[in-house]
């Protein structure tokens, strides 16, 4: 499965779990007549009776050789919980011809002509370095390195990431309990961000930026901004009601955008995020005149939308899978292949004896190249 080992107190923790299952009730036929009886009210006996139960059946030594009429009894109320998992389906990237437009004006507000900026330096990171969305809503100011101009930066695992503070080396749950918070990932609700898992994450996994000159210097541009200048003012306004600072880079203006806002320099939020999303997809709708453009994970427009769009593009430009799983931190080998499907068309355009349109390298380098060049000479800091 390619997971990271346990901590020694989460194995000792799923351990114990492990063995009070196997001990409980249901390894025995005395389990089955206690969750029949009336006055019996633990519904979560009866789920580990089941299973005990479906396991027992599925996975008997000589389960191969049962016959398909006997197997093929009346189920068990709770077989469905247990059934495998289905197919996902197709999966869809962003829309490229849309992409920059996304970028560029989906995020500015048609009233006053006021920027997201936080929203807007997201969705370039999400198209930039291919991240899942949830993984950015965990990074620290001090995960943003820099090399001249090119920014780098760090992904690191919520609880179990290295901190160096005051000469001691924590992890980040020990580092964020001082400060009387906890990982998001532990958080109920409001300011909760999920963290799947990713290669590297215990020393910091680099986020690896598409290989287009003009889209790292677009980024290494507005993150100096953001960090020297939009953050700041923020925090300043934070500070001001009495309010303490905090380590994470993506704050809240405390300004309504989309459907949703954040407290002024609270750190930001998925909810916050997704609001804004559908806002900035609205507006590229409104601009290109396509009422179909919608957010829908089958149009690809979802912000996951834009990962695909990452992998795609390695995969156009001549990167074999292996390195592609380097990109995109994925823990096995095989998981990149989801994000480098070809679309219909592409594979009728290959059947048909003619080249599939995102294929040419240095096709759709040039063409991105220049989009970003064009739309950067309108939305320039300078």
């Amino acid at each position: 499965m390619y997971w990271q080992p346990k901590r020694q107190e989460n194995a000792k923790r799923h351990l114990l779990a492990l063995t009070n299952f196997l001990k409980s009730p249901a390894n025995g036929d005395e389990g089955w007549r206690l969750a029949s009886t009336p006055d019996f009210a633990d519904p979560f006996f009866s789920i580990r009776v089941a299973y005990h139960y479906v396991v027992r059946r599925n996975k008997s030594l000589l389960a191969h050789l049962k016959g398909r009429a006997e197997r093929e009894v009346e189920s068990h109320p709770y077989s469905g919980l247990f059934s495998a998992k289905p197919d996902g389906g197709r999966t869809y990237r962003f829309p490229t011809r849309y992409v920059w437009d996304l970028l560029y004006n989906g995020f500015t507000s048609g009233r006053d002509g006021e920027i997201d900026e936080t929203a807007q330096l997201i969705a370039f990171l999400l198209f930039a370095g291919g991240s899942r969305l949830s993984e950015l809503f965990h990074v620290w100011v001090n995960d943003l390195q820099w090399i001249d101009d090119l920014p780098l930066i760090f992904l690191h695992h919520p609880r179990e990431g290295r901190v160096h503070h005051k000469g001691r080396n924590l992890n980040r749950v020990e580092f964020l309990e001082s400060q009387t918070r906890i990982p998001r990932n532990k958080r109920q609700k409001r300011g909760h961000a999920g963290f799947k898992g990713l290669a590297g994450e215990l020393d910091g996994a680099q986020l690896i930026w598409l290989p287009i000159d003009i889209l790292q210097e677009e980024l290494g541009k507005r993150l100096r901004h953001y960090l020297a200048v939009t953050r700041p003012r923020i925090m300043r306004l934070r500070r001001a009601k009495g309010l303490p600072d905090h380590n994470y880079l993506f704050v809240g203006s405390g300004k309504m955008f989309g459907n949703n806002t954040n407290a002024i320099g609270e750190p930001y939020t998925i909810e916050a995020f997704r609001s804004a999303w559908k806002a900035a997809i609205g507006r590229v709708s409104n601009l290109r005149d396509d009422p179909n453009l919608t957010v829908a994970k089958r149009k690809g427009t979802t912000p996951h939308g834009a990962r695909h769009f990452y992998g795609t593009f390695l995969k156009t430009i001549g990167c074999d899978g292996e390195i592609i799983a380097e990109c995109m931190h994925h823990k096995s080998p095989f998981s990149h292949l989801r994000y480098t499907q070809l679309m219909p068309s592409e594979i009728n355009e290959i059947l048909e004896g003619k080249e599939a349109s995102p294929s040419s390298s240095d096709f759709m380098k040039r063409s991105v190249s220049e989009a970003v060049a064009a739309q950067s000479r309108r939305y320039s800091f300078h």
